[in-house]
């Protein structure tokens, strides 16, 4: 049986993976093949994620307190680090130094690979401007990336598409997924399971291929009602719409913010 990559560091979403490309099917596959492997571990991920999903009403202790249970269980993952972020842009006061996030630090060992972190940050937070980070992201990191390379692997470039953006870039998607952590990877598979009008084939394969059990996590999942209005409540009118957008990244694991 493969490992099931729980309980790592923030290190582990920055390595670069060694996996080849291979059809979007079999990369869907290859991703139902290893979330089969661990079919409590998936259903207790699901379980956990929709634990989850009062953070947005949540005040900053009980946000915190809660993502500290969850890095607790889990490690570090892609989807903690966002969480992370959208629970401090939240707060006009610097609250790293609160008790829950040195002990989430202490975890992943943000010290030691804080990039993560502030990635997520810089993509949510509105006091960093979005274009201008999401440009020198990509003026710095294109030298690294040749033209048939594979941009997810640098997380911060992955961070700037959090949904695949086209059949093609399913494979890539999973891959990088899998690379971070089995709680990355669940979730990458539930978003492609919630575009499956887009893509139907994929879709098909997760409903047969899927453990019934984890099928039935999915579809619970996917049903549960989230208000997605709350993450944009507290913004301005006119900017409501990049609110919502921004803080999204940070909510992928349910239906409409992966849709949207």
């Amino acid at each position: 049986m493969p490992f099931s990559n729980l309980n790592g560091k923030y290190r582990n979403l920055l390595a670069r993976h060694g996996l080849d490309p291979i059809s979007p099917p079999r990369e869907v596959q290859f991703a139902i093949g290893r979330i089969n492997g661990w079919p409590a571990n998936a259903i207790e991920v699901i379980g956990s994620i929709m634990s989850l999903a009062p953070l947005p009403q949540a005040d900053v202790n009980d946000a915190l307190n809660a993502l500290q249970v969850f890095a607790d269980r889990w490690g570090a993952s892609n989807y903690l680090a966002r969480k992370l972020a959208y629970v401090i842009s939240r707060e006009d006061e610097q609250i790293e130094s609160h008790p829950a996030f040195e002990a989430i630090s202490q975890i992943v060992e943000h010290q030691k690979f804080s990039l993560p972190y502030f990635t997520a940050l810089e993509s949510i937070d509105p006091r960093f401007p979005y274009f201008t980070g999401m440009n020198t992201r990509l003026l710095l990191l294109k030298k690294y990336v040749a033209d048939d390379d594979d941009f997810r692997q640098w997380l911060p470039l992955h961070n700037i598409a959090p949904c695949p953006m086209s059949e093609n870039d399913i494979g890539a998607f999973i891959r990088k997924a899998h690379s971070m952590s089995f709680v990355d990877e669940v979730i990458a598979l539930l978003q492609v399971y919630y575009l499956r009008d887009h893509w139907e084939v994929l879709g098909d394969a997760i409903q047969r291929a899927l453990r019934p059990e984890i099928l039935a996590a999915f579809s619970k999942i996917e049903s549960l009602e989230f208000d997605c209005r709350l993450l944009f409540a507290r913004a301005e009118p006119d900017s409501s719409d990049f609110t919502y957008y921004r803080n999204a990244l940070a909510f992928l694991e349910f239906v409409e913010p992966t849709r949207c």
